[in-house]
C-alpha cells in the first residue's frame, strides 16, 4: 500500500469507530430516556417525564450529527 491509501484507510477506521461510538451514545441515552419516561408514567411523575422529553432532544441533535 502507498502512503497516501494507507492514511486513507486509517482515517476510514477513525470515522467508522467514531460513528460506532455515537450510535452507541445515542442508543444508550434513548433507552435511558425510555426508562425514564416509563417510570415518569407508572409513577405519574411530571419531572421525569419532562426530563426524558428535555433528554430526547439531545439525541435528536446527536441523530442530526450521526
Amino acid at each position: 500500500m502507498t502512503d497516501g491509501s494507507n492514511h486513507i484507510l486509517k482515517q476510514f477506521e477513525a470515522d467508522l469507530q467514531k460513528l460506532k461510538t455515537d450510535v452507541l451514545t445515542m442508543g444508550s441515552r434513548a433507552q435511558e430516556n425510555l426508562r425514564n419516561a416509563v417510570t415518569g408514567l407508572i409513577n405519574r411523575d411530571v419531572e421525569l417525564c419532562n426530563r426524558a422529553i428535555v433528554d430526547d432532544e439531545d439525541v435528536d441533535k446527536l441523530e442530526i450529527q450521526v
